[in-house]
């Protein structure tokens, strides 16, 4: 009897779920009930019957979604009903979403805070469910490496990291600069975005180039680093169904400021200094705050090894026997 992983994410390491799928394939592999599923074909949308009696799709935007055979669907957030502005395309995404949990038989969410949203929005009944937050695990063989764009002037700063779009709320940091000239934040993340290159337009007519940087996507040597050698890191966020990078930032006994918003309190725990991302003054707030205390990095760490990928992962194969038991 096998269950079979989607992987497919695993082609872009520089996106969360990416890395999402690079933990699970590394606590999963020596296991030889599992399979993996790496490159998607596209007939195999159709026609796809994969040689398993489970099929886990990691995220729920899966393009491959086999009809013959029982199904773990996990859901990560419904980021996509609030991004969208056109009503008829914020139903249509929940439409095949709740096709999608119809046809599976256990449903995992990242979050308590997910497992909310999607009661709230959609008809969850007769499925194994279960709450596996994702893990934060750093390879011990990496060494730092400060990264070549990050200039000399940077020795002390404020650090985020995410891909460069509005729901991450980064032009907020362009305000904080104004109001704190003392402070330097460093952004690290995809540009690709619009949204990114209104950032850097903004910098350079405000002249903040001594004060906030977008230095692009960066390695996991050149993560470890900035995470090292923050004051603090910085999370602004709108939207999240986890919030992965806060406790990486703890995981390295770095101090978080972070947004108050969705799952953000439920990752933080009692440890983050928390604000409205909506209000300039409570982030302010937040920072004189944090710039008052002094930090506790082995309360931090001891705090994120609750979040590791080999629990999460001991908890999806018990979700995969259940599944193959039929039990609920």
């Amino acid at each position: 009897m096998k269950t079979t992983v989607d992987l497919c994410k695993m082609s872009d390491l520089n996106c969360g779920l990416g890395q999402v799928a690079l933990h699970l394939y590394r606590q999963l592999k020596f296991d030889p009930s599992i399979d993996f599923y790496f490159k998607e074909k596209k007939w195999h949308r159709l026609f796809y019957m994969p040689s398993c009696d489970v099929w886990h799709a990691i995220h729920q935007d899966v393009k491959v979604y086999p009809s013959f055979t029982k199904k773990v669907l996990t859901i990560h957030d419904l980021n996509a009903i609030y991004e969208e502005q056109d009503p008829s395309k914020k139903e249509g995404y929940l439409k095949r979403l709740q096709k999608k949990i119809n046809q599976a038989s256990a449903i995992t969410y990242i979050s308590e805070f997910t497992k909310s949203e999607v009661h709230k929005n959609l008809i969850v009944e007769n499925k194994i469910e279960a709450v596996i937050p994702n893990g934060v695990c750093f390879d011990e063989n990496l060494e730092p490496k400060r990264p070549k764009s990050l200039p000399e002037s940077f020795e002390k700063f404020i650090f985020s990291i995410g891909t460069v779009v509005p729901k991450k709320n980064f032009k907020m940091i362009l305000k904080l600069a104004k109001e704190r000239p003392y402070l330097k934040f460093v952004i690290a993340g995809p540009l690709f975005h619009s949204y990114a290159k209104e950032i850097l337009e903004e910098i350079k007519n405000e002249g903040l180039q001594g004060q906030v940087i977008l230095i692009g996507p960066v390695s996991e040597e050149e993560k470890i680093y900035l995470y090292d050698h923050a004051e603090a890191f910085f999370h602004p966020s709108f939207l999240e169904g986890f919030g992965l990078p806060i406790i990486e930032a703890y995981a390295r006994g770095t101090s978080v400021i972070s947004s108050n918003a969705c799952s953000l309190p439920e990752v933080c725990g009692d440890h983050g200094h928390m604000f409205d991302p909506n209000s300039v003054q409570s982030a302010l707030l937040a920072i004189d705050e944090f710039l008052k205390e002094a930090p506790n990095p082995e309360a931090l760490k001891a705090y994120a090894r609750q979040f590791s990928w080999e629990k999460a992962c001991i908890q999806y194969r018990e979700v995969y026997q259940k599944v193959r038991s039929n039990a609920l």
